[in-house]
């Protein structure tokens, strides 16, 4: 009850006190899958609750001793904010409106905190996927700009069989990395964190370069039955380079002369 007013949790909606609309809203299709949203939403909730409990004995971080209720709400927001891509420093210009219709917030310094607890959760969330699938392939590669910044993504096919694609590891280097260092680096991702079984990692999808086959070549002694692919888009580029069309050639620098001398 509300003000005097039914309500119903789970659908977020009043309604009438009256015995057969009550009976007719219970056994609509609306609620039933609200209700089902309801209960996983109040399962999330404790494992987050576990979660930030969790962090409490690690590092008393402030806040701690707040509401459970309102930590959960504070967590989710940052949660969500880093999802949709929007920076922390906007949650200070947009407080007061989040408050009026939520649980109290703190500035975005504090809230930054929960970070690393958002990043546990995630990770969690990755290991408990790839533990239900049975084999995987790996797409990996690195950019040279500045130092190295190497991408892991993992591909596996779930229980109600659509393709999944994760990205599990993204990390910046100081310099390129070896043959070495790189098979490590994929070792430590696939077969340390996440747990991948040997036999369960089925293909490898990389470029052409020689520290990626090096690499792989030592990724083998434990996934032994990794297939090597090549990427096909490198191929394709490589070979483009070599290309030469007279013709195209021809009027794209007579336009290109045209429009400088304009």
């Amino acid at each position: 009850m509300v003000g005097g007013t039914l309500q119903c949790n789970a659908c977020n909606e009043f309604v009438s006190k009256k015995e057969s609309t009550i009976k007719k809203h219970i056994k609509s299709k609306k609620h039933e899958i609200a209700k089902t949203k309801f209960q996983a939403d109040r399962m999330k909730d404790q494992s987050i609750a576990k979660l930030l409990i969790a962090n409490d004995h690690r590092n008393n971080p402030k806040g701690e001793t707040l509401p459970e209720e309102m930590r959960v709400y504070r967590f989710e927001l940052v949660e969500s904010c880093l999802t949709a891509g929007i920076p922390l420093s906007k949650v200070d210009l947009i407080r007061p409106f989040l408050e009026k219709y939520g649980h109290r917030i703190t500035s975005r310094s504090h809230l930054s905190e929960m970070i690393p607890t958002v990043l546990a959760k995630e990770k969690e969330t990755l290991k408990s996927e790839l533990s239900a699938a049975d084999s995987f392939s790996v797409i990996f590669d690195g950019s040279t700009r500045l130092g190295e910044a190497l991408a892991i993504i993992v591909r596996f096919i779930d229980g109600n069989w659509n393709l999944q694609q994760r990205l599990i590891r993204f990390k910046i280097f100081a310099k390129s990395l070896k043959n070495e260092e790189l098979a490590q680096c994929l070792l430590e991702c696939l077969a340390v964190n996440f747990s991948i079984k040997p036999a369960g990692l089925l293909a490898a999808m990389k470029d052409g370069a020689a520290v990626n086959e090096a690499a792989l070549r030592q990724v083998k002694f434990y996934f032994p039955k990794v297939f090597s692919v090549t990427c096909f888009s490198h191929t394709i580029d490589n070979v483009g380079k070599h290309f030469v069309f007279k013709v195209l050639d021809i009027i794209y620098h007579f336009c290109f002369g045209t429009f400088l001398y304009k």
